[in-house]
């Protein structure tokens, strides 16, 4: 079962509506990321008054990890409270939460996306509980700039690092066909027809297109150079648009449609996230186009071994090896307003008690880094994480592009995919969408 299922068809809210207005520049350098807004500054917190025996009601994904689930077990038994956990479907995420959502529904602590258009969707200044003041925030970095965060507010608490956008391979058959892992576009390419000519029973780049979500992970890591190098800042500011010729976004949907024919396997569009990581796992796939969530559930179907010692990452892009990122909203938790104070107060307790002590026991049951500082790095983290790391602080990261321009992965994307309808004109759509949406909201335009 995929653990981090979260890339589906995001909400088609209007393009721009606030990152029109933003201030700062999105792009990153190699070690931090610009943010959008202002940055988050600390608020005073009251002190709850929390009681034994409140119940709260929680909004969880199907799929969280027991590394996780076992600690609400364990907020339970050490506090009193009780937590009603609703699980939604992990296909469809968005739209059962937001469905909810829009009926009136407020859970008391809830998983949810962490980008500008996710605090937007659920109007977070007006129905959230601010959590700038949290101890855990000072202790973060630069982590809540861009993420779980809005107009200078931090509004959620994020247990996993942002997750990297990569080419998980095979190492073993990289090293067997005398192989470099691919950097570029163009590299990414070559490597494919390199794989196909020294060894045909392979696929080249497995493709899960039936699950809906996995082509959006080729399509964003495409775009990460031309974002790191400026691009959005020129939508931002209207001197670019999105349906330019050299627009990048038109560019990475044109790769696409290339990779579709020069590396995927043939019934890429029928195929699952879950055959996609199966036939990694396997040896019949050379490589996959994801996220890190896919070392989880590759270790969970398959065991920690064939993870450590077979699997590897390489960071691409366009234009060279830039890590694209996106928080996941399994163990991003946010709060909500609901006008009883016990059930608030038991609420930020929650929220304590994951970022306390038992943060520790979550980073070490998930192998992974910390958000925090101060908390050990375990010493067997992936050696695919730490790859992709070390990517990060040498080529740098930025932000998925519909963290910042949510609009973008709606449907004329998801035609483009299937084939119904061409890069050209999905993305003369895009464009229109924006004009439409910055016009309803009196901003202006495009040229």
């Amino acid at each position: 079962m995929l653990s981090t299922r979260w890339i589906g068809l995001l909400p088609a809210v209007a393009l721009l509506l606030w990152a029109c207005a933003a201030p700062a520049s999105p792009t990153a350098e190699p070690t931090e990321s610009a943010s959008p807004t202002a940055a988050p500054t600390a608020a005073p917190t009251a002190p709850p008054s929390p009681q034994a025996g409140v119940k709260l009601t929680l909004w969880s994904l199907q799929s969280d990890p027991e590394p996780l689930t076992s600690l609400w077990a364990r907020f339970e038994t050490e506090t009193g409270n009780e937590l009603d956990i609703v699980k939604l479907p992990d296909d469809g995420f968005e739209t059962a939460l937001q469905t909810r959502w829009a009926g009136g529904e407020r859970p008391d602590i809830f998983e949810w996306h962490t980008g500008l258009w996710a605090t937007a969707a659920v109007n977070a200044a007006e129905n959230l509980q601010d959590l700038s003041g949290e101890a855990y925030v000072s202790k973060s970095g630069d982590l809540y700039e861009n993420n779980a965060s809005f107009d200078g507010k931090v509004y959620g608490f994020i247990m996993s690092p942002p997750t990297p956008f990569g080419i998980f391979y095979r190492t073993d058959i990289f090293e067997r066909l005398g192989l470099t892992p691919p950097s570029t576009a163009e590299e990414l390419l070559s490597v494919c027809q390199e794989i196909k000519a020294r060894d045909a029973s392979l696929t080249p780049l497995f493709e899960g297109g039936g699950s809906g979500w996995p082509p959006y992970v080729a399509y964003a890591a495409h775009m990460g150079g031309p974002l790191l190098e400026g691009w959005l800042d020129k939508i931002l500011n209207r001197t670019g648009r999105i349906d330019d010729l050299d627009s990048p976004l038109l560019a990475s949907l044109r790769f696409y449609k290339q990779l579709q024919t020069e590396c995927f396997n043939g019934d890429w569009l029928s195929t699952t996230y879950e055959d996609s990581y199966k036939a990694l796992a396997e040896g019949t796939a050379a490589m996959v186009s994801q996220h890190s969530g896919i070392l989880l559930d590759v270790r969970g179907a398959y065991g920690d071994d064939l993870v450590r010692e077979k699997i590897g990452f390489a960071a691409w892009s366009e234009t060279g090896p830039v890590v694209s990122i996106q928080g996941n909203p399994s163990g991003t938790f946010y709060l909500a307003k609901t006008g009883d104070a016990a059930r608030e107060a038991a609420a930020l307790e929650f929220i304590r008690f994951m970022s306390g002590p038992a943060y520790v026991d979550f980073v070490n049951g998930t192998k992974q880094f910390p958000t925090i500082e101060g908390v050990p790095v375990p010493s067997d983290v992936n050696p695919a994480l730490l790859q992709a790391a070390e990517a990060v602080e040498t080529y740098g990261s930025v932000n998925v592009i519909w963290d910042f321009l949510p609009g973008l992965s709606f449907d004329p994307v998801n035609e483009v995919v299937a084939g119904t309808t061409s890069p050209e004109d999905a993305v003369v759509k895009l464009q229109l969408s924006a004009d439409q949406g910055a016009r309803a909201a009196g901003l202006p335009g495009w040229p």
